[in-house]
């Protein structure tokens, strides 16, 4: 196994676990969207809708500050952007469309949606 020092970026830098997203304090959400990172096996979870039975799971790359996750059937692929404080933000313009069945029960996640480490949310 081979080192390079100085060649991963602070941005391109991840951490396991929960990234769930932020609401305003007036949403009404009983279950927020969030996503799982396991940084060890470069495998994600994206759940932003439940109920649907697709389960949004693959794996990811980390280049320049932008985590590219692409589903295991390779259907779907959601961006988000590493920021320095540890949070993601994702960026719709090469995510594929988020299909929800029925957007009274899931909070609308726009480009620039902040999702946040679960211990510090």
């Amino acid at each position: 196994m081979l080192f390079s020092a100085g060649c991963e970026s602070e941005k391109d830098k991840i951490v396991s676990g929960n990234y769930i997203m932020e609401t305003q304090k007036n949403d009404d959400v009983a279950v927020k969207p969030y996503l799982y990172i396991d940084a060890e096996d470069n495998a994600f979870l994206f759940f932003y809708d439940y109920l649907s039975s697709y389960a949004s799971a693959g794996s990811y790359t980390v280049k320049d500050g932008v985590l590219k996750a692409v589903t295991n059937d390779e259907k779907y692929t959601y961006c988000f952007s590493i920021e320095d404080d540890g949070t993601l933000k994702f960026i719709k313009d090469g995510s594929s469309e988020l299909n929800i069945i029925d957007e009274r029960f899931v909070p609308e996640i726009k480009d620039g949606t902040v999702f946040v480490p679960e211990e510090k949310e």
